[in-house]
């Protein structure tokens, strides 16, 4: 399994264009495959749709109350932004454990601290997430790899709310996904391998019930 995280500054404060409210997203490959993907971008105007593309809801992160955690606006633009910070990276019996928060619900009035977890394992990989403050509304979210979500077209789609499911990936693998607590749903999205290509996926999302939420994933 690979996974790249997401725990550093959005970018240069003195350099706006091009940034994205996906602090604390990441990706995932496993066995060679792509499974969880970034969106990637495929438009440059000023437009919804490039809007979209660079905000929360578009990444495998966290939004909170509708919002994007680092204020993106116009096509290059970016005000108030998140702040990673306390960042712990552990090994311990074959476990790779990282955690980190970002300050970028702290503009709101329930001032939210978003903190994320990533354990992975040998067959497996768990992720908490906790806000600290209050909030009215909170939504996690993955995007699947084209290639997964066609694999796995049986599984998919097949409920409006499921707690569990299974993703089948190119080579045959078995991936067996968990949300505790709380349900999860499927919509459709669409995933930008390179600028000006969209091509067609799901996404798994889910609401918080409380302030945690946690996803696990067992592969064999």
């Amino acid at each position: 399994a690979v996974l790249l995280l997401d725990v550093g500054p959005l970018g240069p404060d003195y350099l706006p264009a091009h940034g994205h409210a996906d602090t604390l997203g990441f990706e995932m490959s496993l066995h060679g495959q792509r499974v969880i993907v970034d969106s990637g971008v495929s438009r440059y105007d000023d437009c919804p749709a490039r809007l979209f593309e660079r905000g929360t809801k578009a990444h495998n992160t966290v939004a909170v109350d509708g919002q994007d955690s680092s204020e993106v606006w116009g096509s290059f633009r970016v005000a108030r932004r998140a702040r990673p910070f306390g960042l712990e990276i552990a090994e311990e019996k074959g476990t790779i454990r990282v955690e980190c928060r970002h300050d970028g619900y702290r503009r709101l009035p329930g001032k939210v601290t978003h903190c994320r977890s990533w354990n992975l394992g040998k067959n497996s990989l768990r992720i908490e997430d906790r806000l600290e403050g209050k909030f009215d509304s909170a939504r996690h979210g993955l995007l699947l790899s084209p290639t997964v979500a066609e694999a796995s077209k049986g599984n998919i789609g097949s409920q409006s709310e499921i707690r569990r499911g299974e993703w089948t990936l190119p080579d045959g693998t078995s991936v067996v996904w968990e949300l505790e607590p709380g349900q999860g749903r499927y919509e459709e999205a669409e995933y930008h391998p390179e600028f000006g290509v969209s091509q067609k996926s799901v996404r798994l999302v889910g609401d918080f019930r409380k302030d945690r939420n946690i996803f696990e994933m067992n592969w064999s």
